[in-house]
């Protein structure tokens, strides 16, 4: 079943980690406690200090402009080899399965193609992202 701490076990293990943590509050700086808001000496200014630091710190990552106009860059380099791959396997394809005798010509058009293709479509997402109003720096 479930086991039953004694009061008294209870009450001197609170009452260890109480004494622990009023000493770390009261000890000089240079002791290597950290004083922080809770512990009631002159610690009032350095946790609110510590998380305006943070705060900044994290703010000054990318912002969300930043981050759809990189979303859309691997969006369009996906796409862009994605259209190659998928046309030159077709062209292997067309080669292998026909029997016509067309290896490596199949292949070799598709490529082409599916390079036409992606790079189209490239230009064709960079037009709409660049006449985009969602894509203004100072969003």
């Amino acid at each position: 079943g479930a086991r039953v701490e004694h009061p008294s076990v209870v009450k001197g293990l609170w009452r260890t980690n109480f004494i622990v943590v009023v000493r770390a509050s009261r000890a000089p700086p240079e002791a290597g406690f950290p004083v922080t808001e809770s512990s009631g000496d002159n610690g009032s200014g350095d946790l609110g200090r510590r998380i305006a630091d943070a705060e900044a710190k994290q703010a000054r990552g990318i912002s969300s402009a930043e981050g759809r106009a990189e979303s859309r860059g691997w969006a369009v380099g996906i796409e862009f080899v994605g259209a190659v791959l998928v046309s030159g396997f077709i062209g292997w394809a067309f080669d292998h399965w026909t029997g016509l005798g067309t290896a490596p010509w199949g292949m070799i058009v598709m490529l082409v193609l599916g390079f036409a293709a992606g790079t189209r479509r490239a230009m064709q997402t960079s037009v709409q992202f660049d006449t985009s109003p969602d894509n203004d720096q100072s969003a």
